[in-house]
């Protein structure tokens, strides 16, 4: 479905937004190569075959009249290593669409605060400058999917609630969506087409899907689970969570846990600090118990669990603190039968009750 132009959406209807676009065969037709490749559709404009940005710049130039503004651009097969969003004509648009083009990087900050939809998909882009679309405080969708990028752009800090599609872009930072779902929390934040979002690990170089569908409990499909979240941290689900059926039966064993969420081995104090921290994104939250433990892991007191039994060396701080004391202790006694021997010409107690030593004779005068 193609949208005829931009449409003001209230932030809390996310759903149906769709940025200005238009069809192929509206593209404008390509007689010969002085002719514009850009068209006018009331105060939105559709460009199409872009070889340079000469070529788009001119297009603009020929479709808008001075001191008029365009509110929507649609830019269709645009090929160019590199583009600069820096235009002065792109200052008052709500809508920006740049598809089915062929762009391997997207330089320059977006400063049209007037964004609200912005689309990016089907470009093989790699690279974006990051703070592409931080000044884009009103913006609620966003469409990057289709392309080869590794790191989303930095979100403006203002946004309420967004809609964002990063589908079949395989090398996305798993780190950067989990930063995207902290700044945006809850239902706040709405992923379309989750079944083909997918990320990787840098720390630990895998891939695998962000969320994932869990047919064995009673929750909304999309509802992003603990598995899916330990996905976005490179963690090897297998080893925390504990064998399902298939790889009992495997193995013989027909008994069944008492939970399909128990957590074998994992670090207790951290663990409860990182979901404290991302309830809001994880379904089954409450569920997460620990082999030896039958509460939520989100419930558990690490004083009451982490208990190991202590050394001689946790008393350390202590034992220099006190040696530190004794020395400043002697060294103010010395000090003060030395001033006592000198004005009174007498040995304070207990100096004066010491046994004379052999070598006493170095130091008599």
């Amino acid at each position: 479905m193609f949208s005829e132009g931009p449409r003001r959406v209230a932030s809390s209807d996310l759903k149906g937004l769709e940025c200005f676009r238009k069809a192929p065969e509206e593209c404008p037709p390509l007689n010969n190569t002085q002719s514009s490749r850009c068209r006018k559709f009331g105060s939105a404009i559709y460009c199409c075959h872009i070889d340079s940005e000469h070529q788009l710049i001119e297009g603009l130039h020929s479709s808008v009249k001075p001191n008029e503004k365009i509110t929507a651009l649609h830019i269709r097969n645009i090929s160019l290593v590199r583009l600069e969003v820096n235009i002065p004509e792109w200052r008052y648009l709500m809508s920006l669409s740049i598809t089915d083009g062929n762009i391997t990087q997207i330089l320059g900050i977006l400063e049209s605060s007037h964004i609200s939809c912005l689309n990016l998909s089907s470009n093989y882009i790699q690279e974006t400058d990051p703070l592409l679309i931080s000044e884009l405080a009103n913006l609620v969708r966003l469409d990057m999917s289709n392309n080869n990028m590794t790191l989303v752009p930095t979100l403006s800090p203002s946004l309420l609630k967004f809609e964002i599609d990063l589908s079949n872009n395989k090398y996305i930072n798993c780190s950067n969506i989990l930063d995207m779902m902290r700044q945006v929390p809850g239902e706040q934040l709405r992923f379309d087409n989750r079944a083909q979002t997918s990320c990787c690990s840098s720390r630990h170089q895998k891939c695998g899907p962000v969320f994932s569908l869990n047919g064995t409990r009673n929750r909304h499909k999309d509802d992003p689970t603990f598995s899916d979240f330990l996905q976005l941290h490179g963690k090897d689900v297998s080893k925390l969570l504990p064998p399902s059926n298939e790889d009992r039966e495997e193995k013989g064993d027909g008994d069944e846990d008492e939970s399909n969420n128990q957590i074998a081995h994992a670090d207790i104090s951290d663990m409860e600090t990182w979901l404290i921290a991302h309830k809001h994104h994880i379904a089954d939250v409450s569920d997460l118990l620990c082999s030896n433990y039958k509460e939520p892991v989100i419930h558990l007191d690490p004083t009451q669990i982490c208990v190991t039994p202590r050394d001689w060396t946790d008393y350390i701080y202590y034992i220099i603190t006190g040696e530190i004391l004794v020395f400043l202790l002697l060294l103010g006694k010395v000090s003060y039968d030395y001033w006592v021997f000198r004005t009174a010409g007498y040995l304070p107690w207990p100096a004066s009750k010491m046994p004379k030593m052999p070598c006493d004779w170095v130091f008599e005068t």
